[in-house]
């Protein structure tokens, strides 16, 4: 009987062990979560400032049209 007892107490130990590491292991995850989400705000905010200033870039790279014969056109007359 007195082996029965020692086993309870030895799991009721490894339970709180598991529970106070799973309370570090949670409270971790929230702390990385934070961490995320605050980088993720602020790719999203640089996003919006540079939005416009990219877009303009674009369109001038894309609209500047230069015609030039190709170095490989060859003139055959």
């Amino acid at each position: 009987m007195g082996s029965e007892q020692q086993r309870r107490e030895r799991e009721q130990e490894f339970q709180s062990k598991q529970q106070e590491a799973m309370g570090s292991q949670g409270n971790l995850s929230a702390e990385v979560e934070q961490v995320i989400r605050h980088q993720v705000q602020g790719m999203q905010s640089s996003q919006q400032r540079n939005r416009e200033r990219v877009l303009a870039q674009l369109l001038v790279i894309v609209c500047d049209v230069r015609p030039q014969i190709h170095a490989n056109y060859w003139m055959t007359a």
